[in-house]
């Protein structure tokens, strides 16, 4: 008898967490931010728990989810050895014709309409409980979405990818299509093929290393500084450190010469801070941004932020243009 009972007890036990995860599961999708969002304003501890849980939904709806079907899984053991510890057959079966239509009315429908009737107020009295499972669950919820996200990735890179595809043929056959009605010349429509072949290309394939570029030490003068610059046939140059390393400033013959009172000075005085461009950026990213900031160098960053060289504003010009590469 005791067993019976405590069996009873431990299905209804976990069945009960799993009315609450479940219900706790729709009043995420339905809460009204702005209203606890006034009720974090002020003050309610609770409000400003679950709006900070919010930002993170992912996280909470794994949490949840993990904790509807453990209780359902436990419910599920607990009663089928029950039913095999006193020798009835056929306790599967048993257990799922038992189960099912109650886990369909308590678990799933009534929960979640009364849930989805009371967002806030379920998520409000529960904010304690919420916290304390994200907490209990968070290896399971963290390696789960971890495994989501790069799922995600791939299903988001292999679907941008196709529709880059479909975007570019039907962008070539309309090129095709301008320039066969006579709208579009021939010069015309081989300047655009050429734009939309670079549309992969990065700064990285175009960029001169640092021992190809021209730099000037950072310790020279103003005057030291233009010299070295207008002997070696330049408009400017970047500035390196005592360690031979690019700094992220650049000097511009201009600059000198629009400041004579400075020319004893250190040349880093009157330098000005270059464009820093990611490894990877885009040609066609790099020449907006070049264009945008006035610039015709950029200083090429690792992933590290490491400076690995640099590149000229009419280098990517003429990559588009003329199809020339660095060394050209």
């Amino acid at each position: 008898m005791i067993i019976a009972i405590l069996t009873v007890l431990g299905v209804l036990t976990a069945i009960a967490f799993a009315v609450f995860f479940s219900g706790i599961e729709t009043a995420a999708y339905s809460v009204n931010a702005i209203n606890l969002q006034a009720s974090a304003n002020e003050g309610n501890i609770n409000a400003q728990r679950i709006l900070k849980m919010l930002k993170n939904m992912p996280r909470l709806i794994t949490t949840m989810l993990i904790g509807t079907n453990l209780s359902i899984f436990i419910a599920t053991n607990v009663l089928t050895n029950y039913l095999e510890m006193n020798d009835i057959h056929n306790s599967e079966l048993i257990t799922t014709l038992i189960l099912t239509p109650f886990c369909f009315i308590f678990v799933e429908s009534l929960p979640k309409r009364i849930a989805f009737e009371r967002p806030n107020s379920s998520m409000l009295h529960s904010a304690k409980l919420i916290i304390f499972f994200e907490f209990i669950f968070y290896p399971i919820a963290f390696i789960l979405s971890g495994f989501g996200n790069l799922l995600q990735y791939f299903l988001d890179k292999k679907n941008n990818r196709a529709n880059e595809l479909r975007g570019r043929v039907r962008l070539y056959e309309n090129l095709e299509a301008k320039t066969a009605e006579g709208k579009l010349s021939l010069d015309q429509y081989q300047m655009a093929s050429r734009v939309m072949e670079h549309e992969d290309s990065i700064v990285a394939d175009l960029m001169l290393t640092p021992l190809e570029t021209f730099t000037v030490d950072e310790n020279l003068s103003a005057r030291q500084a233009g010299a070295e610059i207008r002997k070696n046939g330049y408009a400017r140059a970047l500035l390196q450190n005592k360690f031979s390393r690019f700094t992220s400033k650049i000097v511009t013959i201009n600059a000198i010469m629009n400041n004579e009172d400075m020319l004893e000075q250190p040349v880093m005085e009157i330098a000005e801070n270059a464009l820093l461009l990611d490894r990877k950026t885009p040609v066609l990213q790099a020449i907006s941004r070049l264009r945008d900031a006035g610039a015709r160098i950029a200083i090429i960053t690792s992933r590290n932020g490491n400076f690995i060289g640099s590149v000229h504003f009419n280098t990517l010009i003429n990559s588009i243009v003329h199809g020339l590469n660095k060394d050209e």
